[in-house]
């Protein structure tokens, strides 16, 4: 089921048309909405007065054997415990280095074959949460409800969106504000989630409006783009493919990235050269709408030289002329700029 079908799952449950599965698999791209159904079920199973003892929540931190000895208490002035489980992301991807990954191997292993004897002997007044960024358990277990995280719908995201803006402190925000902040974050409800509060901060109690959008978030290309230089920073050649491949995925052509990502690498220069002037000259000559709109420019730079930066620039720009020139295809040229910027 998708997240919106968790939320009407939950609502029969209170209204006891159907019960709680004994397992749900929380799993999607969106880390904000991985951990919304959580708190979700949370809220449904366990009084807040009681939700110190009948709540417990691990991760990698803890042994699989915790874990599953958890499972078996019984839950103090309630009908359920709720016992979540955060396994550890990507442990097949290898988006971590070494005795990581090889770590995570190890716990998941552990962790499902603790959960095949599970699944024989389960606790009916246990309600457990597994959390994960991957499918790959998906349909091997009947006693599991699979919750898929992907996108919101534009009618789900309103809603989402709208509980954001009733959190305290409490803002209005116009209706095409939000329609540009949905199509500035492709959706993305981790992002938004991490929006509004700026937001909210920015306006200081005034209704958020569109310009205020358009002056304070950047766009999901950009913002990628930027992910992708923070990646080039600390060396995470695995990072910044991935990054790339989910832009190239959404339709965003190699030529577009590039451009953007030239336009990230100036902006960045020239803001290490000039990191106190906000002047409007300034900023029209860098192509930046106003100092606000810089606040991932001056994150990024931090981890930069600025000889390292103007080497970046020039790559980007040499790897143009040769798009331009015919000397190397388009679908090749972005992955031959990576690795050359990670050897700067």
């Amino acid at each position: 089921m998708l997240y919106k079908e968790l939320l009407r799952h939950l609502e029969n449950v209170q209204r006891k048309k159907v019960p709680f599965a004994p397992i749900y698999y929380i799993y999607g791209v969106d880390a904000y909405l991985r951990l919304s159904a959580l708190r979700q079920i949370e809220k449904v199973a366990v009084e807040e007065e009681f939700s110190s003892m009948n709540l417990a929540n691990f991760t990698t931190d803890n042994t699989v054997q915790e874990i599953f000895d958890s499972l078996t208490q019984l839950p103090f002035f309630g009908d359920y415990r709720v016992v979540s489980v955060t396994l550890p992301y990507n442990a097949d991807k290898k988006t971590d280095p070494g005795e990581k990954t090889e770590s995570a191997k190890k716990f998941n292993n552990a962790f499902f074959d603790y959960l095949n004897r599970y699944v024989k002997e389960i606790n009916p007044s246990t309600i457990f949460v597994i959390v994960s960024d991957e499918e790959s358990v998906k349909g091997k277990y009947d006693e599991i409800i699979y919750v898929e995280c992907a996108k919101l719908d534009v009618t789900s995201l309103n809603i989402e969106i709208g509980k954001l803006l009733e959190e305290e402190p409490a803002c209005q925000m116009d209706q095409d504000a939000i329609n540009n902040l949905i199509e500035r974050t492709l959706s993305d409800m981790t992002r938004i989630s991490n929006e509004i509060p700026k937001l909210k901060a920015y306006t200081n109690g005034a209704k958020i409006t569109i310009r205020d959008v358009k002056e304070l978030v950047t766009e999901e290309a950009e913002y990628a783009v930027y992910e992708i230089s923070n990646a080039v920073a600390a060396k995470n050649a695995d990072q910044a493919l991935t990054i790339l491949n989910n832009m190239l995925e959404h339709g965003v052509k190699p030529m577009t990235i590039l451009g953007i990502l030239y336009n990230a690498y100036r902006k960045m220069f020239h803001v290490s050269l000039h990191p106190n002037d906000d002047s409007p000259e300034f900023l029209k000559a860098i192509g930046a709408a106003s100092s606000n709109s810089l606040f991932y420019v001056k994150k990024s730079i931090k981890d930069y030289s600025q000889v390292r930066l103007k080497k970046c620039v020039d790559t980007i720009h040499e790897a143009q002329s040769k798009v331009l020139a015919g000397d190397i295809e388009e679908s090749h040229v972005l992955d031959e700029v990576i690795v050359k910027l990670l050897t700067i």
